[in-house]
């Protein structure tokens, strides 16, 4: 299931024209320190918290299920983030946030599970189904940073741009029931974009050693769906040679996406807390 994609209307054409233009102007020459900064890291997942909802409008058919539970499928793992930021001048900047979750899962489910597809038809699995499951959760974030007070010690900055979560179940499963077997596979998806503020937090403790904190939040609703999301880091970094510092951070991102309409409600609840260990470059 996909939830109609919106951000056109968010920003629409003549905004998509604007910000590329923005982005590929040469910016004023003046002394800003590095322009660009990229976080190559190793991202632990070590806590992830899932539920799906899929029920039928007017009968009420449907199930809510813990993904580990039900597939055997878990967000618990280890993953590639890249983290990137592009200074245009002392306080305009871009950043950029990207990791995708994958895993497989098998299970012979032990309950009755039944939902609907996108047109309202109902699926059902009878216990005792092998289920074999697929889960994909992608996010990525993009904002334009304004730093409106910075010195030698502290930066502050407030951020304005777009949360894109994309989750996808895809579920395949075999009956085995006496000499029966069958399959009846089905997809859960939904792809949600929300656009977000922002704060952020950044200490100079020594010329080598800082500190920094970020949040982002927003709720929103919009036609058949409604959607809300934290995402809170805090970490420290040190400098070990001119060009590279070594970081660490704790990350957390709190998200529930609903979609609702004449055939479906459709429910993605989800918390991941992670450990971001990355080599930053700047230039």
């Amino acid at each position: 299931m996909r939830c109609n994609s919106w951000l056109h209307h968010v920003i629409g054409p003549t905004g998509l024209m604007a910000l590329l233009f923005f982005i590929s102007s040469p910016a004023v020459a003046e002394d800003i320190g590095y322009r660009t900064k990229i976080n190559l890291g190793y991202y632990q997942i070590f806590a992830a918290e899932s539920t799906i909802s899929v029920s039928e409008r007017s009968a009420g058919l449907g199930i809510a299920l813990n993904p580990e539970d039900t597939f055997r499928t878990s967000l618990e793992q280890d993953v590639f983030r890249v983290d990137a930021r592009y200074r245009f001048t002392k306080v305009h900047a871009i950043n950029l946030t990207w990791y995708k979750i994958s895993n497989r899962g098998s299970n012979a489910i032990q309950d009755d599970i039944s939902w609907v597809d996108p047109d309202g038809n109902p699926i059902e699995l009878s216990a005792g189904t092998q289920v074999d499951a697929e889960l994909n959760y992608d996010i990525l974030k993009f904002n334009y940073l304004w730093s409106f007070y910075r010195n030698d010690k502290v930066e502050l900055t407030s951020s304005l741009g777009i949360h894109m979560s994309d989750f996808r179940a895809v579920i395949n499963a075999v009956s085995q029931i006496g000499n029966s077997s069958s399959e009846d596979p089905a997809d859960l998806e939904s792809s949600v974009p929300l656009p977000n503020v922002g704060i952020g937090l950044e200490y100079r403790v020594t010329p080598k050693l800082s500190w920094f904190m970020r949040a982002d939040l927003f709720a929103m609703q919009y036609d058949d769906w409604e959607g809300s999301f934290s995402d809170i880091n805090l970490g420290i970094e040190y400098k070990i040679m001119e060009h590279f510092n070594l970081g660490m951070g704790l990350g957390s991102t709190n998200l529930r996406i609903t979609e609702e309409n004449k055939e479906y409600k459709f429910r993605f609840d989800n918390r991941l807390t992670g450990l971001n260990l990355y080599l930053s470059t700047e230039f």
